[in-house]
């Protein structure tokens, strides 16, 4: 089929995409209709795991968050977001820092590696694995405020991992490269983070 003969679907249009989604009340309603999964969920240690692919600008992971610090709120969470889009990225990350606050044990996860690879946070290919770098990213303090300008310190390298395309704009994969978020108040979240860091080949930075 040829592409002037493909329907058109407006989410391959970011522009017409994000008019839709900002002027309608499409991410609230999704991010209900899984907040009511969790009357049939019972967290098992070490802690309710989430997945979200893509998670585009944060905004149903954000929700979904909230209702799951209503429910469970002495419960660990480790969140793992899978986004290809640097801008969306950035959006998702503005949107963590009160979610840290309110629930600091919580560890989230950003990678760009494909829907395939994301849910095991590692590339297929040995050799791409090999050049995996994981980016260890505490957050400091006792404020949103803290957090929230921790956070945006991580653009320059957000920028080097999450690359574009300088032509058309549009999102490339660049090498693997986790974004993996805590926060420092609660240290007994330490076992869980090596637990996710534990793999082997893995390298861990501190930014």
């Amino acid at each position: 089929m040829k592409s002037e003969d493909q329907p058109f679907r407006f989410f391959d249009n970011r522009e017409k995409y994000l008019l839709f989604v900002t002027t309608t009340s499409e991410k609230a309603i999704t991010a209900e209709h899984v907040g009511r999964e969790f009357d049939w969920i019972k967290p098992k240690p070490p802690a309710l795991k989430i997945f979200d692919a893509g998670v585009g600008n944060g905004m149903v992971l954000s929700r979904i968050l909230c209702e799951m610090h209503c429910r469970f709120p002495s419960v660990p969470f480790f969140v793992v977001g899978k986004e290809i889009s640097l801008e969306d990225t950035r959006l998702c990350l503005e949107k963590l820092a009160d979610r840290f606050y309110e629930h600091p044990q919580m560890v989230v996860i950003l990678t760009n590696l494909y829907y395939a690879e994301a849910p095991w946070l590692e590339p297929a290919q040995k050799s791409a694995r090999d050049q995996q770098l994981w980016w260890d990213v505490p957050l400091e303090g006792n404020t949103v405020h803290e957090f929230s300008k921790r956070i945006t310190q991580l653009d320059m390298q957000l920028q080097r991992c999450w690359k574009q395309n300088p032509v058309s704009s549009q999102a490339t994969h660049s090498m693997s490269s986790p974004l993996l978020c805590y926060s420092t108040a609660k240290t007994r979240l330490s076992r869980l983070r090596a637990s996710f860091r534990a793999r082997d080949g893995m390298k861990a930075t501190m930014i």
